[in-house]
């Protein structure tokens, strides 16, 4: 889903009051939401491991697939953004989906990953970069049913 208007109208808003509701019921995986009015909350590179440490919270069946990553390639958050998502969301959320006891903790567990704000980070260069780095994720990833401004099917 994607929420759209002009500036001051409460898409913000809108965007806590579901990350809150999905919170309570156990939906929301992840969220981020970018402020150019908050020091280091307009900076894209905090993004996939913002996202990646709450990801291992809230679904820790990846936990290992992630730590996994991280212990064979100690630099990885330091790579572009395109390796980052690749190895640290898509390759362990795969993972779990094809192991048979991960893969039940998965499928039950919270889905939801909100991004708002992403107009306050950086330049629309940096904007367009970080979608372009999340559908081309997407899209090569089957297993995945996630669209960027799009809900799942």
């Amino acid at each position: 889903m994607r929420l759209y208007g002009p500036a001051g109208t409460g898409k913000s808003a809108i965007a806590q009051s579901i990350a809150e509701l999905c919170h309570k019921s156990n939906l929301l995986a992840a969220s981020l939401f970018f402020s150019h009015a908050a020091a280091g909350r307009s900076d894209e590179s905090r993004l996939i491991p913002t996202l990646v440490y709450q990801l291992c919270l809230s679904m820790p069946a990846i936990r290992k697939y992630v730590e996994d990553t991280i212990e064979r390639d100690p630099l990885v958050l330091l790579r572009s953004s395109e390796v980052q998502i690749r190895s640290l969301v898509v390759d362990p959320l795969s993972r779990a989906l094809l192991d048979e006891k991960d893969a039940l903790s998965f499928h039950s567990g919270p889905k939801l990953i909100i991004i708002d704000g992403l107009d306050e980070c950086g330049r629309a260069k940096v904007q367009c970069y970080v979608l372009s780095v999340f559908t081309t994720a997407v899209q090569e990833d089957p297993s995945t049913d996630i669209v960027p401004g799009r809900q799942p099917s």
